[in-house]
Parts: C-alpha cells; sequence; structure tokens
C-alpha cells in the first residue's frame, strides 16, 4: 500500500480496535478531526468540551483553534478519560513520547499493509465513495458521523468481526424503503440479511455501522423535520412529530445524487446527535397536516403498514379515489412519499370517510391560539435544569422558524418557548443578584448556590408565581447598585425587563387581550437583548446557539427538534407534564414585577464568583 494514501474510515476502525486501549482514542483523534500526534500528545482535559451536541477539542495550534468532535470519536474520549485521565483540568489525555506511540501503532499498520505510512496520513474526513454502487451508501459516507464499512460481495462479510453491528441494506435503484436496516448480533444474522438485499437487488450492498441505541430519529429536509421514536420512527411515522421550518442551510449537503436532500439522523440517550444518511426526495411542500394534493371523494381507504418494498409496487396501481390513512405519521415517512408520489391523499389524524368529498389542503392562515394556550400553560416552571441547554436550542428554533409553524403542534411550541424563556430568564437573574441579595447566607456566592437557585426557578413554577419581590429587588439592584465589570449593572437590568415585558404579553395573550404576532415578537426581544448584552443564555447553552440557529446549522436544528418532539409529546421526562390552566390562570392575575428599593449592604472584599 503506498505511504501517499491515507487510510479510509474502516481502516481506522479497525487500527482503533488493534492498538491497546489507551492509545484507541488517540488514534481516532488523528484521524477526526485531524490533530498532529505532537499537539494531540500535549492536549489536557480542560481541552476539550464533552456536552452532548456541542463536543468541542480546542487545540494549542495557530491561536487557540476550537474544532468539533464527531461523536463517535467524542464518545472513545469520553471512555478514555473516565478510564485513564486524571481529574484535574491540567491533567494530559495521553501521557506517552512520540517515539513510543509509533512502536504501538507500527506493528499493526504493518500488518493491515501500511508498513511505511507516516502518522499523519491517519488523517481522513470519510470513506472515499466513488467506489460505492448506491445512492444510499454514498449518502453514508458523506454524511454519517459514525465509522461505516461497505459490503459489495459475500466474501467480505468475514471481514466485520465484532457483533452486535447495524447493517444497512442499500438498493442501486433509489427508493425509499427497501430490505429493513436492521441491528444483527451474528455472522449468520448478517449473511441473512445479505442474503435478503442480494434476492430484493442482485446488485445491492451492505453498509455496516455500529448499533446506536437512539431514543428518537430525524429526517430533516430544507422544508422541515420529522421526529419519530427509535432508530425508524421518523421514516416509518411510528409516535411522530412534523415541523415547517422556514430555513436550513443544506448547502453541504446538495449534490447529483441528492439535489433536494433528505439528511437522517438519531439521538442516543445522552443526547448527541448522529448524522447517519443522506438520501435524495422530491421537494415537499408543507408536510404538517393531511396531505391532499388535488379535491377527492374516497372510494378506498389503504392503511400505510406492511412491507415497504410489496408497498411501493401497491401504490402504483390504486385507482383514483383511493387515499392512504396514515395516523401518527408525516409526510417524511417512507409510506407517505410513495404515495405522494403517486399523487395519493394521505390522512395523517381521523380516517377519512368513504364518499365523502374532501378539498385540497391549504396552509394554515393563522397560528392555533388555543395551542399556544396550551403551550403556554405546559411551559410554566416546568423545565428540568438537566433539560436547559436543550430547552434553548429548542426555543431558538421555535423562534426563528416561527414563521412557518402555524400548524397546530407548531402552536404550541411557540408557547411552550415564550413560557420557558420567561423561566430561564428569570432564573438567570435571580441567580446573578444573589450577590446583592444573599448576603446573609453563607455560601451564597457559591457556584452550587446559583445551581439551586436556577433549578427552583426553571422548574418549580410556585417560584415564578411568588417569589416575585426578590425579582423585584434584583431588577432595583441591577439598575442603582454598582457592579464589577463582568456581573450585573445596566446589561442585565435591560435583559430582565425584556423578559418581563415578554410576561406580560403572555399574560395579556392568556387574557385574550395579545395577539400570536405580538407573542412572537416579545420573545424576539428577549432574545436578542440576551444575545447583544453578553448573551446570558450561556448559563445554559453554548453561546454560538443563537447563530448556529440563525443561519440554519443542521446540527443547532436537530438538537433543538430532538427536544421539540419531547415537549409537543410530553414525552420521556416528569417534566413535560400537562398544560395546568389552573396555574395559567394565576400567572395571568400575577402583580406585575417592578423594581423594589433596598439598601446596597455588599462587603467591599465580597469576591463576586460567576
Amino acid at each position: 500500500m503506498s505511504a501517499s494514501v491515507p487510510l479510509v474510515t474502516a481502516e481506522i476502525v479497525a487500527l482503533a480496535d488493534r492498538v491497546q486501549m489507551d492509545y484507541r482514542a488517540l488514534v481516532l483523534l488523528l484521524a477526526w478531526p485531524g490533530v498532529r500526534l505532537e499537539e494531540a500528545l500535549v492536549l489536557t482535559r480542560a481541552d476539550v468540551d464533552l456536552h452532548p451536541g456541542r463536543e468541542l477539542l480546542r487545540t494549542r495550534e495557530e491561536g487557540a483553534a476550537e474544532c468539533r468532535l464527531v461523536p463517535y470519536v467524542a464518545l472513545a474520549l469520553e471512555e478514555h478519560m473516565l478510564a485513564v485521565v486524571g481529574p484535574e483540568p491540567t491533567s494530559r489525555l495521553f501521557v506517552a513520547e512520540p517515539w513510543e506511540v509509533e512502536a504501538a501503532l507500527r506493528p499493526h499498520l504493518s500488518d493491515m499493509g501500511y508498513a511505511d505510512i507516516g502518522l499523519d496520513r491517519l488523517c481522513t474526513t470519510n470513506e472515499p465513495v466513488w467506489g460505492y454502487r448506491t445512492q444510499k451508501a454514498r449518502g453514508v459516507g458523506q454524511v454519517a458521523n459514525v465509522p461505516s464499512r461497505i459490503v459489495q460481495d459475500e466474501s467480505e462479510l468475514a471481514l466485520v468481526d465484532k457483533f452486535p453491528v447495524f447493517a444497512r441494506p442499500c438498493p442501486v435503484r433509489p427508493r425509499h424503503g427497501f430490505v429493513d436496516s436492521v441491528a444483527v448480533g451474528s455472522p449468520q444474522a448478517l449473511e441473512a440479511v445479505w442474503a435478503d438485499t442480494r434476492a430484493a437487488d442482485p446488485d445491492g450492498e451492505l453498509v455496516i455501522m455500529p448499533v446506536i441505541d437512539a431514543v428518537c430519529s430525524a429526517v430533516l429536509t430544507a422544508g422541515g423535520v420529522s421526529v419519530g421514536r427509535g432508530n425508524d420512527g421518523a421514516t416509518a411515522g411510528h409516535e411522530s412529530s412534523y415541523l415547517p421550518l422556514a430555513h436550513v442551510d443544506m448547502t453541504a449537503y446538495q449534490n447529483v445524487d441528492a439535489p433536494y436532500p433528505y439528511l437522517e439522523a438519531v439521538q442516543n440517550h445522552n443526547g448527541r446527535v448522529f448524522l447517519v444518511q443522506l438520501r435524495a426526495g422530491p421537494p415537499l411542500d408543507g408536510g404538517a397536516g393531511d396531505f391532499i394534493p388535488a379535491p377527492v371523494t374516497v372510494t378506498e381507504i389503504v392503511d400505510a403498514t406492511g412491507d415497504l418494498l410489496a408497498w411501493e409496487s401497491m401504490v402504483r396501481d390504486l385507482p383514483v379515489g383511493a387515499v392512504v390513512h396514515h395516523p401518527g405519521g408525516t409526510m417524511l415517512s417512507h409510506y407517505a412519499v410513495h404515495a405522494g408520489l403517486n399523487g395519493l391523499p394521505v390522512f395523517f389524524g381521523e380516517r377519512p370517510v368513504v364518499g365523502r368529498t374532501y378539498e385540497r389542503t391549504t396552509e394554515l392562515a393563522g397560528y392555533d391560539v388555543d395551542r399556544i394556550r396550551a403551550g403556554l400553560a405546559a411551559g410554566i416552571g416546568a423545565l428540568a435544569y438537566e433539560d436547559s441547554k436543550a430547552a434553548v436550542y429548542c426555543m431558538l428554533l421555535a423562534l426563528h422558524h416561527s414563521h412557518a409553524l402555524r400548524t397546530p403542534e407548531g402552536s404550541y411550541l411557540i408557547g411552550w418557548s415564550a413560557a420557558t424563556m420567561v423561566n430561564l430568564g428569570m432564573a438567570a437573574c435571580r441567580g446573578e443578584a444573589r450577590h446583592k441579595l444573599d448576603l446573609d447566607v453563607p455560601d451564597f456566592a457559591s457556584l452550587a448556590h446559583r445551581e439551586a437557585v436556577w433549578r427552583r426557578f426553571l422548574s418549580d413554577a410556585d417560584a415564578v408565581l411568588l417569589e416575585r419581590e426578590d425579582l423585584g429587588r434584583a431588577l432595583f439592584a441591577f439598575e442603582e447598585f454598582d457592579w464589577s465589570k463582568n456581573y450585573g449593572g445596566r446589561p442585565w437590568a435591560e435583559c430582565l425587563q425584556a423578559v418581563l415585558s415578554l410576561e406580560a404579553v403572555c399574560t395579556a395573550f392568556v387574557a385574550g387581550h395579545a395577539t400570536p404576532e405580538a407573542l412572537v415578537t416579545a420573545l424576539n426581544h428577549a432574545v436578542n437583548q440576551a444575545h447583544h448584552n453578553g448573551w446570558w443564555l450561556d448559563k445554559f447553552a453554548a453561546s454560538s446557539a443563537f447563530d448556529d440557529m440563525a443561519r440554519g446549522d443542521v446540527y443547532a436544528i436537530l438538537e433543538g427538534a430532538f427536544y421539540a418532539w419531547r415537549v409537543i409529546g410530553r414525552r420521556d421526562s416528569a417534566a413535560h407534564r400537562p398544560p395546568d390552566i389552573e396555574r395559567l390562570q394565576a400567572w395571568a392575575l400575577a402583580n406585575p414585577i417592578t423594581p423594589i428599593a433596598f439598601a446596597d449592604a455588599t462587603p467591599s472584599a465580597t469576591a463576586e464568583v460567576d
């Protein structure tokens, strides 16, 4: 093998699996994102940020650049740090000299046919895709941020020697739905999937990937995102939700195979987002609500169930008047895409009635006021602190795509986001004000005390309703007292005022005195105040979240959409409680917060801790 040719993805993974465990994460870092060996060996625990969805590595080359870690590498690095790296921020990730790494890796590289390759040639972005026969395999190779290998011949099955793996059958002729992708736990099971793939398509191939224990999955297009439970909930329409979107930056994913790209992704139990597939699909208008491309008088109802290969053939032959019933699905499921390509109406809610005529569906003219009110009721004091980062992304998603979210689910999300922004703002401001308000508390300046304040205001609606005097004092303290450069002061006063203005519009909306548009405007103002006054939301999420969402970043949108799926369906968290109408009414009647004067007793020697 030529020393000038870098290793491909499957070879990098094989090398990482062969070396001793202390060097496994190092091999992956040398490949993705391509850190130089000398640089990798001086990295410390402080150089790594492994918060799910925002995994970063800070290198010291050329001005301490930041590079994003793909989730697979982040997981390996996390395991490495737990096993062998010391707890101090200055603890080195890899305690070794370059010659020791060379000695550890060289025998394995020789066995793989790379005896003369330099370790700098481990760097790779993804496996070359020009040898793949199928669009699906090329799509995996282009975007998947998990390692994969391709099987194009039966003899290559023997190269897969670690189980379980996730086998993804790929047809030469692109289609929505083929032989089901499945987790396999043995060589015999893999051989069976291969046999089914070749029986359905003699030129088909398999993509082999790690098994990801996905909580939910998504299909993202330029016009919307569908999220469903499990590995295939979005594509199969299982317990799924659809959100139309105003703008998604899909430029990097458009190519000859996919002029209108569909990105598939999953999220695991740790909150990490994995891109797993790029495929082509038809441009879709809308996608929320029933899909009725032309007036239809129903003569036959077909349920969206069963084998997708059989479904593809069946829907081509259905007569005029036939419609599809797909409860809980969306227009991004495989069943619905096949129906839409053949001009068949698809009903996602109540079962249609034979003999009834249904008119062509159009975009909803306005927001659903009742669903916004329900979202407000569900969002008051209902956020677990551990969910605050994901909630910020979800709230920003609702704000930036509010124009498109004129659907019942979108309206609910807007209401929830407005209430959540009030909760986040009050929690952050009360936490900041502890430097002036909590002098009688022994540990008032500690991070533990700040977190306790946040937890109370985020998850306890009574704090929002009953502890309003503290916020009045906080507002007075921000406006009137002297603060050091990096704490409190006028910027925080302006942020709190914007949050209180948002709360006033929320309560006015509940009373019927404000419009949905006014609510969105107030939410936008509160977020912009946070953004322009130091981004106080970074108490809960990365400071880049606002800019990422504004430019339509795929990862930011997916992180927000995955949490939105939980919010809309009140799934997977006790914090996502049903709307509390009584509490909503109490909120609407709460007294407005105004500055409450008190004397500044801050000792001059008090150490202010952020």
